[in-house]
């Protein structure tokens, strides 16, 4: 009888390994087709403005660009109906259903690329997590019908009945871990993908330098405070167009984008693929740009999301404070990272509202010196008080 018992557990297990060895498997191609789509997103965003725009050498060209990549997303958002669904409603479907599954993944595509391309003040994060989470069902939807043929569940249709909760995270688990190699894969061979930013440690560390931390972790925090009322205001605006008239809404989204970055122009963009750039030419600009810069795209940012360009705040966001800190760090005469570091983390901390999500997130940008300064403003981020009208009623 024990020996019976024990050969059926060890079956059981060698067929759980199969069973993540398979979830492994499945995850590669998700992993690469996710790596493909961003890929294609900036490709398309360095043909509109690194091609088109300086062939043309135009001032006015991102009145231009922005306006008819507003008219596109409207139209084809229009028609197709297939817009990046915001995080918290994407987490709220698959806690609700079980998974997540995209009606029209070729238009939702599409939808996808449109603001990235034409310089939107949104991140990828939004369209990512819609298509992340897409796949994970796929996966999932194929891993319950293989446990069943392997009579490791008793009942397939449910998503929750798919083994035991600790047996799902030991398989999910691979599928994440190929995910990741799918991505590495693509890296590997492919050019292209996302480039999360790389902040250094601070040069030094005084008396000065701890009231300036001070100041600029209550200016993060300020930044999330604007951007909540901003999203107040550009949502009232967004209801006065009423929606009958999704394309003339963002299209004037896009006319006005178009026309702060005239005079500002790193408003454009997600931001990922300018903190190199800002990092080396902040020093030639001046102190108060910098800090306009900061404030006005972070108003921009809650815009551009109401009024119809799909996407995501965090990654804009995190832009945001690090062009204002560079901003403080000209006007204070501080060391830039110390100023970068409390900007970034504090609005990071106040935003999310939990410390453990955005102080691992910021692990991924900050250098390992700093993780006691990381650390600090996080925490400072959350603990500043936030008006109650200002909390946000789930994930941003």
């Amino acid at each position: 009888m024990v020996l019976s018992g024990f050969s059926a557990r060890c079956k059981r297990s060698g067929l759980l390994c199969a069973l993540a060895c398979f979830s492994f498997v499945l995850g590669v191609p998700v992993g690469f087709v996710l790596w493909t789509l961003l890929s294609i997103a900036y490709a398309l965003c360095d043909f509109v403005w690194r091609g088109v725009g300086s062939a043309t050498g135009w001032l006015y060209f991102p009145l231009l660009a922005c306006g008819i990549g507003g008219l596109a997303i409207g139209l084809w958002n229009k028609r197709f109906k297939s817009a990046p669904v915001p995080f918290d409603q994407v987490m709220a479907q698959v806690k609700r259903e079980g998974g997540y599954r995209m009606e029209k993944p070729a238009a939702g595509a599409v939808s996808f690329f449109l603001p990235i391309a034409f310089g939107g003040s949104v991140g990828p994060e939004a369209g990512l997590m819609g298509m992340a989470a897409a796949g994970c069902t796929w996966v999932g939807d194929r891993l319950r019908a293989l446990a069943e043929k392997m009579g490791l569940q008793s009942d397939a249709r449910s998503a929750r009945s798919f083994l035991t909760k600790s047996s799902r995270r030991f398989v999910y688990a691979f599928g994440i871990l190929g995910g990741i190699a799918g991505i590495v894969l693509y890296t590997t061979f492919l050019p292209g993908g996302m480039a999360l930013p790389r902040f250094s440690a601070p040069e030094e560390f005084s008396a000065y330098s701890a009231l300036c931390l001070l100041v600029c972790a209550c200016a993060g925090w300020g930044l999330v405070i604007m951007y909540r009322l901003a999203s107040k205001a550009s949502e009232r605006v967004a209801k006065a167009f009423g929606d009958g008239r999704q394309v003339l809404r963002t299209t004037v989204c896009g006319l006005v984008l178009g026309a702060v970055a005239v005079f500002l122009p790193y408003v454009l963009f997600p931001g990922t693929q300018q903190f190199a750039s800002l990092g080396q030419s902040w020093q030639s600009m001046s102190g108060w740009v910098l800090l306009a810069t900061g404030v006005v795209k972070t108003c921009l940012v809650a815009f551009c999301l109401k009024m119809g360009w799909g996407g995501g705040p965090y990654l804009p966001l995190v832009f945001c404070a690090s062009v204002f800190g560079y901003g403080m760090a000209s006007v204070l005469g501080a060391d830039a990272m110390v100023c970068v570091c409390a900007t970034v983390c504090a609005l990071m901390g106040a935003f999310v509202g939990r410390f453990f999500g955005a102080f691992v997130f910021m692990l991924f940008i900050f250098a390992p010196q700093s993780i006691p300064l990381v650390a600090v403003c996080t925490a400072a981020g959350i603990v500043l008080p936030m008006p109650e009208k200002l909390r946000p009623k789930g994930l941003m």
